[in-house]
């Protein structure tokens, strides 16, 4: 998946965490979001929740996605940062 990389007027870059990003000075890292079997109360997979990190504004303790099945993480994790890169990157 294709990297968003979001820079203010300031020159401060905001992006998802990965491994291989670029160097780009000071990193600050907070919790976007949780991908975890049981988060919602009945859910029986797994389920993506936005943290109440100040970035994820009015997104903030948003469930994205519930209940999907254990055997597709990755499914959850695509969910994931779709939605983060779309609605809070604004990508």
């Amino acid at each position: 998946m294709e990297k968003l990389l979001v820079i203010d007027a300031d020159g401060d870059v905001t992006a998802l965490f990965a491994d291989d990003l670029p160097d780009l000075g000071e990193v600050q890292v907070g919790r976007a979001s949780h991908v975890e079997p049981g988060l919602v109360p009945g859910s029986k997979g797994w389920d993506v929740v936005l943290s109440d990190h100040p970035l994820n504004g009015e997104h903030a303790g948003k469930v994205i996605a519930t209940g999907i099945p254990l055997n597709q993480r990755g499914r959850a994790l695509d969910l994931e940062v779709q939605f983060i890169q779309q609605h809070i990157l604004g990508g």
